[in-house]
């Protein structure tokens, strides 16, 4: 073998040597870029039982005991009912949908203590998850932008649900007559989710009357 065949050997060796230490490199760099797509599905029937508690506990929450229905309430009682309620929604909800929560329950309360309306009873008699999405479901779609939507953290999730809620409420006429009324009502809920001290709780909700079931 003559010099330059010695040359071109360990000159060989080298590249070769560089270039595997280039792939190397290369895939640690894929393996960054691209993690897998492959994630935990969390449990989901934590998730849809901490739904329809959710859902519940806001609309019996202002509910009066069986003591207090059909009169005014006394500050004693409102500060009664407001702390059941408060501990039960804070069970469910967190952050700013839970001060939201707590607002709605003492609006409630105050016009039973200086209006004319009394909250009588409630309830819902169906609550339907119709979508849940988590960190697993399939990858979201392009917006019109051709921007690809980012998955979610395996630590939230997001559901839309349809519940029919009902109220039974009444009026003070003159002379203390209560006129009862009994609204049931369709709703559509779009609610977040946050896995929160090992609790799923509700940290933004929006609902609206589902078309055909406004007031």
């Amino acid at each position: 073998m003559n010099k330059w065949s010695v040359g071109r050997h360990r000159l060989s060796r080298r590249v070769l040597a560089s270039l595997a230490g280039l792939s190397a490199m290369v895939a640690a760099a894929i393996v960054l870029s691209f993690p897998s797509a492959t994630k935990a599905a969390p449990d989901e029937a934590p998730i849809r039982l901490a739904i329809k508690n959710a859902i519940i506990s806001q609309q019996m929450a202002p509910m009066p005991g069986a003591n207090f229905k059909g009169r005014a309430l006394a500050q004693a009682d409102r500060a009664t009912i407001e702390g059941l309620g408060r501990s039960d929604l804070a069970k469910y909800f967190a952050g700013n949908e839970l001060a939201k929560r707590n607002t709605v329950l003492a609006q409630n309360l105050d016009g039973q203590m200086v209006g004319d309306v009394r909250y009588l009873d409630a309830g819902v008699s169906r609550i339907d998850i119709v979508s849940l999405d988590t960190c697993a479901s399939a990858v979201p779609a392009a917006d019109p932008s051709g921007a690809v939507g980012t998955p979610l953290p395996c630590d939230m999730v997001t559901a839309t649900v349809q519940a029919d809620v009902w109220l039974d409420i009444a009026q003070v006429q003159d002379g203390g007559k209560l006129v009862v009324a009994h609204p049931k009502n369709t709703m559509i809920f779009t609610l977040e989710l946050q896995h929160i001290d090992n609790r799923w709780l509700v940290i933004d909700e929006e609902g609206n009357y589902a078309p055909g079931s406004e007031p």
